[in-house]
């Protein structure tokens, strides 16, 4: 009796165990919308513009018509690292439009991701590009800062590295030389991977750089994956935990939570347009863009979000089952057209929306 007794509390344990773990299992499938269908609502005439590899992010240089693409074979990457990216550039002016490339040199290494565009009144501009080593996490991550010349290329002024840019994902020029970045992680081990991934732990960062030092602007951020500036304030898309953060910044950049916007999925990179509106990517369903990024068949829907700079309005403008526009990531707008980058697709949408866009 006492051996049957001891089995019967075994089981009971071990019944309990994969109880919790089926549990955790369904909480976290919840957790990143797996259950989550898009319908096809891209209510535009697109075109689609073939590219060399993938434009994760797209900033637009209003005073030219000139759109600049991060550019790289992103899943060829993860089986050959020594894949080289580059800076495209759209001129959005041209019927039809033209494509070059911008870089007066190409650097000898070139992974982009995030862009940010710094202009003055004059028109004096430059290019701010993130910058990944050959293997993230076993080398230092860099900003490529480049210039634009009489010539109309972008030339190379400096790069700029810090240990606290230890994942960087998307970045914000604020001076000639000055910016914020925020990193997608702040996970050091495999069990604070496990929270951000299951849970949204708040172990991301964002940093200040002032020309000469760089010092944190923000922590406890759940996955940093996007950030603008308009209307005096920075707009952080916080991916992992499914919301913008609203925030104002002091002399020292260190950046103060005013608001947030929840989202129904994770938010992807920001762009803000000439009325100031900010036009958001937004991935949602999490468990179909990580099976996206092994099986290239397999859709990954997307969603396009506008709103104001205040976290007001928020309209859904567009979505995509990802049988067209999968693993969308940006979206940019120029007078009448609509720019939509993707993390794995290569091309770029070019849309034509009505002045201003519309909602669903």
């Amino acid at each position: 009796m006492l051996i049957l007794g001891g089995m019967k509390k075994f089981l009971i344990a071990i019944g309990a165990i994969l109880g919790l773990l089926l549990l955790a299992g369904v909480s976290s499938m919840a957790r990143m919308n797996a259950f989550t269908s898009v319908d096809d609502e891209l209510p535009w005439d697109c075109e689609a513009i073939s590219l060399p590899g993938s434009a994760e992010d797209i900033v637009i240089d209003r005073m030219r018509g000139v759109a600049y693409l991060s550019v790289l074979d992103r899943r060829a990457l993860l089986s050959n690292s020594s894949i080289r990216g580059v800076i495209m550039a759209l001129d959005l002016n041209a019927d039809p439009i033209g494509q070059f490339l911008p870089l007066a040199e190409l650097p000898s290494h070139l992974h982009p991701h995030g862009l940010s565009l710094h202009q003055d009144a004059a028109g004096n501009t430059r290019l701010f590009v993130i910058n990944h080593p050959r293997e993230r996490g076993e080398g230092p991550e860099a900003v490529e800062i480049f210039e634009l010349r009489d010539d109309g290329l972008l030339h190379h002024v400096r790069t700029v590295r810090s240990p606290l840019m230890n994942s960087p994902n998307d970045i914000q020029a604020v001076g000639a030389e000055q910016f914020i970045a925020v990193n997608d992680t702040g996970a050091v081990n495999n069990f604070q991977r496990i929270q951000e991934f299951l849970f949204g732990a708040g172990l991301a960062r964002a940093v200040y750089y002032d020309g000469q030092v760089m010092r944190v602007a923000a922590d406890k951020l759940s996955g940093g994956a996007g950030i603008g500036y308009a209307d005096g304030r920075f707009i952080i898309s916080e991916t992992q935990g499914k919301r913008l953060k609203i925030m104002t910044a002091d002399t020292e950049g260190r950046l103060t939570e005013q608001s947030s916007v929840a989202m129904p999925g994770f938010p992807d990179n920001i762009d803000v347009d000439a009325d100031g509106k900010l036009w958001v990517a937004e991935h949602p369903n999490g468990m179909a863009l990580g099976r996206h990024f092994g099986d290239k068949d397999y859709p990954a829907p997307s969603r396009f979000y506008r709103l104001n700079a205040d976290g007001s309005g928020l309209e859904l403008v567009a979505s995509d089952s990802g049988r067209t526009h999968s693993a969308g990531s940006v979206a940019a707008r120029y007078g009448d057209k609509l720019l939509l980058g993707s993390i794995t697709a290569t091309r770029v949408q070019v849309c034509t929306i009505p002045e201003g866009g519309q909602s669903l």
